[in-house]
Order: C-alpha cells, then sequence, then structure tokens
C-alpha cells in the first residue's frame, strides 16, 4: 500500500492535477476489497476437493507450486492428473508464479497482491500517456484514472492467471511501439525501447500467441502514421525486431518446457471448427450464439469476427447467474458473474465513445498521429480474442480492458460531439437488432 501511495503521489506531480489525487484513494479501495475477495471468495477454489475447483487459474496456482517441486520443469494438471512433462502453452507463467511462491511463500493472498500491483503500474502508464495526449484545458483527464478499478481487472487479480498481466504486457508494449513509430515528441525513446523490449519478452514466454497481434500494430503504426525520414531507421529496427520475435515464438515455447506453437495448426484451428476440439465439445450450451459463429473456412472466420467482437464485449449478459445468498456465502461462480456481468454492461455503455475515438483518430491521423496509438491497440488486441478463441471466454476479454476504456476516454473527453451522438445511435440500434435475435433465436429456434 506504501509503494502504491507513493507512486500516486509520483504521478500526481507529474501530471500536475490535483484530481488524480483520487488515484490513491481508488489504489486503498481496491487493495481492501482484493484482500476481501481473496479470504472471503477465491481460496474456497483452491482446494482440489472443492467443487469450484478447475478452472485454469485454479490450476496455475498448483501448477506453479508443483514447478518447483518438479525441479523447475513444468507441470500441467489435467481432470486431477499431474503430468509432469509439461504439455502446457503457459510453461512461462508457471516459472513466473513459481517464482513468486519460492520467494514470498504459496500463499493466494501473495500471488494477488503482486498482480493488484502490475494492474497499478499499468494504469498509471496508461494515465501518464492520457495525460500527454489531451491539452490541460480539459478538465475530464483524471477520468482515466478509475480504469483502476474495471471490475473484471479487478476479479482476475486476484487469481494465479494471465489475463490481467497480459493485459498490462499489451498495453504497455504496443503503446510504446506506437511512440517509436510515430516518432511523439516528448516521450523519452530510450524508456519506451526498454518497455517495449521487456512486454515482448515476458508475452513471448506466456503466451507466445499474442505477439501476433503486436505485430500488426507495427505494421499498422508504420503504414497510418506520417512518414518521417530520421525515423526510419527505428522504424525498419522495431518491424524486423518484430518478425523476429514472430518467428521465435515457438522456439521460446519448446524452450521453457511447454508445448510449441504451430501457427500452421493455429491457423487450421480457427479457420476450421472441425479441425479445432472445442466444436465437440460438451460445454456448448443449448441454442448456443457462440457456437452459430464456428467459422468453416477462411472467409466465415474473418467475417464472424464483428459478431463475436459484440459477444465478447457483452458476455455473460443477458445470463447474470448471480443471487444475493450466494454471494453473501462467498461462492466464487457468484461473485465472478457478478464482477463480469458489471464489466460487460460497462462495455456496452461506453463502446460509442470508443468507436468515436477511432473516427476522431483517423480523421486527425496526420495531424496528430499519436491519437491513433491507442485505437489501433485495442483494435488489434479485440480481434485477436474474438477471431482466437472458438469459445466466448469472457477472461480473454480482460486483455483488452485497458486499452477498451482507454479509447472511451479518448472519445468522451475530446470527442467530437456530432460523432459522439452518431455513434451513440448506431451502437444502440446494434445492440436492440442483436438482442431482438437473441430472444428470436432462444425462443423459436427449435434446433441446436
Amino acid at each position: 500500500s506504501v509503494g502504491g501511495i507513493a507512486a500516486s503521489r509520483n504521478i500526481l506531480q507529474s501530471c500536475k492535477d490535483a484530481n488524480l489525487n483520487i488515484i490513491q484513494y481508488l489504489w486503498l479501495l481496491k487493495l481492501n476489497f482484493t484482500v476481501f475477495l481473496v479470504f472471503f471468495v477465491y481460496a474456497k477454489s483452491l482446494d482440489p476437493s472443492s467443487v469450484f475447483w478447475g478452472s485454469d487459474p485454479t490450476r496455475y496456482y498448483l501448477d506453479a507450486w508443483e514447478t518447483i517441486n518438479n525441479n523447475w520443469s513444468p507441470v500441467s494438471t489435467w481432470d486431477g492428473i499431474l503430468f509432469q512433462d509439461g504439455g502446457a502453452n503457459y510453461a512461462g507463467l508457471l516459472y513466473y508464479y513459481g517464482a513468486v511462491f519460492f520467494l514470498f511463500g504459496h500463499y493466494p493472498l501473495v500471488p494477488a497482491l503482486i498482480n493488484c500491483f502490475l494492474t497499478f503500474l499499468g494504469t498509471l502508464f496508461l494515465v501518464r500517456y492520457c495525460y500527454f495526449l489531451v491539452p490541460l484545458s480539459s478538465k475530464k483527464r483524471f477520468l482515466i484514472a478509475y480504469t483502476l478499478i474495471i471490475p473484471e481487472l479487478v476479479w482476475y487479480d486476484i487469481m494465479t492467471s494471465r489475463e490481467t498481466i497480459l493485459s498490462v504486457c499489451l498495453t504497455i508494449t504496443i503503446i510504446s511501439a506506437g511512440n517509436l513509430i510515430c516518432g511523439i515528441r516528448n516521450i523519452q525513446p530510450w524508456g519506451n525501447w526498454i518497455l517495449y523490449i521487456i512486454g515482448n519478452l515476458a508475452i513471448l514466454a506466456i503466451r507466445g500467441s499474442m505477439i501476433i497481434p503486436i505485430f500488426l500494430a507495427t505494421v499498422l503504426y508504420f503504414f497510418l502514421c506520417p512518414k518521417n525520414k530520421n525515423n526510419f531507421l527505428r522504424n525498419c529496427s522495431i518491424i524486423s525486431f518484430q518478425l523476429i520475435a514472430f518467428f521465435a515464438a515457438p522456439m521460446i515455447q519448446s524452450f521453457l518446457g511447454g508445448t510449441g506453437l504451430d501457427y500452421n495448426l493455429l491457423q487450421e484451428n480457427l479457420t476450421i471448427a472441425e479441425s479445432n476440439s472445442a466444436s465437440r465439445s460438451d460445454n456448448w450450451s443449448e441454442k448456443s450464439i457462440g457456437r452459430l459463429l464456428l467459422p468453416s473456412g477462411l472467409f466465415q472466420s474473418i467475417i464472424f469476427v464483428p459478431f463475436r467482437i459484440i459477444l465478447y464485449l457483452a458476455a455473460p449478459l443477458p445470463t447474470v447467474l448471480t443471487n444475493p445468498i450466494n454471494l453473501l456465502k462467498g461462492f466464487p461462480f457468484a461473485w465472478e458473474n457478478l464482477l463480469m456481468a458489471l464489466s460487460a454492461f460497462l462495455n456496452l455503455m461506453v463502446f460509442p465513445y470508443v468507436l468515436s475515438s477511432f473516427s476522431l483518430a483517423f480523421r486527425n491521423r496526420k495531424k496528430n498521429p499519436s491519437l491513433l496509438i491507442i485505437p489501433i491497440a485495442f483494435l488489434v488486441v479485440l480481434v485477436a480474442i474474438a477471431g482466437g478463441n472458438m469459445f466466448i471466454h469472457e477472461r480473454c476479454r480482460v486483455m483488452s480492458s485497458l486499452l477498451l476504456f482507454a479509447c472511451a476516454w479518448i472519445g468522451f473527453t475530446i470527442g467530437i460531439k456530432s460523432d459522439v451522438y452518431f455513434w451513440f445511435f448506431s451502437w444502440y440500434l446494434i445492440v436492440l437488432l442483436s438482442g431482438c435475435f437473441y430472444i428470436f433465436f432462444k425462443t423459436f429456434v427449435y434446433y441446436v
């Protein structure tokens, strides 16, 4: 808590806005709520004999500890069976949490507090950058601080998960790449280089496939930002580094002891549903909308992405499997559903501002290329999430949460009113039509 308050005061002095004083109170609020969730809710799911055990983060909690006991050789748990030869695509995550447990002990509060502080640092990075974007005359700038308490980030921070870590890493890495490629003034290049390289290495270790959206973002920055001869060598260096990272990802995954990343198999699994075990899973609900959007070819996998994005933004709505009794009993599933539903509601509410930020950034890309950086970062990450998973996993959405609300902040703070009104009408019309289709399909269609 002391470190968080010190960092809060540092950002307060750096940004010179007294309104940012709110961030230290948000930090203390989140810290206390994190402790409450860990002991009252999440701890119940860490017992393998519990009915709440079995989600990916709970398995990581056990696997990371067993990795230490297995002489730092990654292990994975499936259906209660421990495999000591690795066989998982999250080996880097096991080393990370294994090191945390090795240094501080195998207690659930330890990774929760570390994740909480990591997200806090990511939020401070975002605050500092967003204050650079918007002129001093705006009185709404401090609202970006509220990204610290996005409900789904609060929930996944308490776990041994990879989603919030990736959210921070992707945010910092892609924005740093954008700063370097677009040649933004008043930004320290060496600092961005350090953050960019460290972020890439962390993502390669934790989830190698997410190196793809970083590569796409750098390419988009290169072509959409105004060309500057002084930045040509630097831009070529970034593109080259990203190409090396792309081809090195499978080798790094194998080196760490996990399953190798096969791009050809990945492409086949994501474009042809029959090749993916998810299409044969029993986890699909009756009349599942998500199952309707399973592609049977490259063309379908592309045109289904916008519809899958809507599902990702809205999940788990309209179903909210939460009641006060289960919340009072501290059932993890009830609290997860509540916090994810709150985030989904916020997503739908603020998304017109996100769309407004896209139109503003594209219109002003030559005059102010820095406005492109956050919208492009959000777009590539969201498309990677929506197109990169057969199931609609709400937890994957967490990787884009910081960027989503940063885009919304741009649209809300400096968006053009006429654009905002247009996107509000267009977006809620889409939501209304989607809701009508959902009701019709669930009520009147009699096949799965």
